[in-house]
């Protein structure tokens, strides 16, 4: 009796008793999140999903981001899908008038400059030493465009998703604060104080609105096939706009689509900044080049979607071994990682086995402690 009520009041403190410094520090900046969204505004549709996707993933044993768990669901679903960030830009595509342009198709220049901060950033990161599709998903923040670069880290850098997406979005969030600044430091009193005139512009067709984003989808595609799923997203919620004849449509891509995609986006995101993760990070995952590997095994496949699985599985793996990475054995650590890298193709399929084999090794010998089946590496 008394065994079975000790059993019972430790199974009430596992989750308190299961708390890492990893935990608790996600913990905080997940309310540091919320606080910024809730109280100071900084882009609150994400900021406060995200915020509390960070408190859930950071529950100990609930293991929200575990094979069947619920945060994963839609990780998987929409995220590594990249289903998401398009269901958004259909909205963005919807909200967007692209009269302006067609009227005065100079002032695309000044979209084009904000390319300047993309390979400015991209310059700096690799300068830093970061992968280069870690500083690729890195640079796209310099473009000040929250939606394409959680799109372009879904991608490339799904490990990046969440400091990426924050960073991102709290930079945009703080333009209010840093423009005022640079401005009176670039411009006299007098320049500030001139008056635009409104421009005498001719008037567009309903028919070259409706022609404009089917034009655009076409040649862009033509242009940049990788890119079609994002500028066809655009351009279909801006068919949907312009058209005049899909109401329901149009409004449904403005408010209900864009409404959950961003909800389910933002929870998937801070489900991507689990303590174990984060601290791994830190402490020195390594950023093994996926792409040679998963290329070669796509060309054995003959499949047009087998670079999109392997690059998914390698995520996969690579997360699970962030997620155990503090608690792995030292000196299988320095085994496996110049082994996995030893072909000159590194996985983190490779790594994860031979993290795994190691660990069964050690228990067999009897120096480690015994797993339960499906917690992955320990």
């Amino acid at each position: 009796m008394e065994s079975t009520l000790v059993a019972g009041l430790q199974g009430l403190f596992l989750g308190v008793l299961s708390l890492s410094i990893g935990h608790v520090t996600m913990l905080a900046i997940a309310c540091l999140l919320l606080y910024l969204g809730i109280s100071k505004g900084y882009e609150p549709l994400l900021l406060v999903p995200i915020g509390f996707g960070a408190i859930l993933v950071n529950i100990p044993l609930a293991d929200m981001m575990g094979k069947e768990g619920f945060l994963r669901f839609f990780y998987d679903a929409g995220v590594l899908t990249e289903v998401f960030p398009l269901l958004i830009f259909i909205g963005i595509g919807a909200m967007t008038d692209f009269q302006p342009l067609l009227q005065n198709p100079k002032i695309i220049l000044l979209g084009a400059a904000g390319q300047f901060g993309i390979f400015l950033t991209l310059l700096l990161a690799l300068a830093l030493g970061m992968e280069r599709l870690d500083a690729v998903a890195v640079a796209i923040i310099g473009a000040c465009d929250g939606p394409t670069a959680i799109y372009v880290s879904s991608k490339f850098a799904p490990n990046m998703l969440g400091a990426v997406s924050v960073a991102a979005y709290s930079y945009m969030s703080l333009v209010p604060l840093i423009q005022p600044p640079i401005m009176r430091a670039l411009t006299t009193q007098k320049e500030r104080q001139i008056v635009m005139g409104a421009a005498k512009l001719q008037p567009i067709s309903r028919a070259t609105k409706i022609a404009f984003p089917i034009i655009v989808t076409i040649f862009a595609s033509i242009l940049a096939p990788k890119g079609a799923p994002l500028i066809g997203t655009v351009m279909l919620g801006n068919l949907l706009r312009e058209s005049g004849c899909v109401e329901r449509l149009k409004s449904a891509a403005e408010n209900e689509i864009t409404n959950i995609a961003t909800l389910l986006l933002g929870l998937c995101i801070g489900a991507t900044m689990a303590g174990g993760l984060a601290l791994a990070a830190v402490d020195g995952v390594p950023n093994f080049n996926v792409d040679p590997s998963c290329q070669a095994a796509a060309q054995q496949a003959a499949a047009a979607d087998s670079i999109t699985v392997c690059r998914n599985s390698e995520q996969r793996a690579r997360d699970e071994i962030a997620r155990q990475w503090r608690q792995l054995n030292a000196a299988d650590k320095a085994q496996c990682v110049p082994a996995a890298a030893a072909g000159g193709n590194p996985t983190y399929t490779e790594l994860l086995t031979c993290l795994e084999m190691a660990r069964d090794i050690r228990q067999l010998h009897g120096q480690g402690q015994p797993t339960t089946t499906g917690q992955g590496v320990k």
